[in-house]
């Protein structure tokens, strides 16, 4: 993933890896598209429902199991499935994107001028 400094501002969530001492940068999207990779079962249905290319999905998805070292998704021609890593990354992120989504929701329904 390129950074994208000096054309336009990333937001992402930066995690310490203190396994390899580095820094990890995520963006909040990716974590959503990894959630509805393994909702789906399929890069394509994910891609659909997100409104994404599958191309750029799974170049993502790709980009995240290499920086964490792990594989999240066991993938065949046919089915995708959560490796025993993938449902535990999923379970910790799903309540938390739920809460934010939620949160924005209530901002929005708010009624509140801008």
């Amino acid at each position: 993933m390129k950074s994208g400094w000096g054309k336009r501002w990333v937001f992402g969530i930066i995690c310490f890896m203190s396994e390899t001492n580095k820094y990890l940068t995520i963006a909040p999207h990716q974590l959503a598209w990894l959630c509805a990779v393994a909702r789906c079962a399929s890069f394509r249905g994910a891609a659909e429902q997100l409104d994404v290319p599958v191309s750029s999905l799974s170049r993502h998805i790709a980009q995240i199991e290499r920086d964490l070292g792990v594989r999240l998704f066991q993938r065949t021609t046919r089915q995708v499935r959560l490796t025993q890593a993938g449902a535990r990354l999923l379970a910790a992120l799903e309540q938390p994107l739920k809460d934010i989504g939620v949160a924005l929701a209530d901002v929005k329904d708010s009624n509140a001028e801008v």
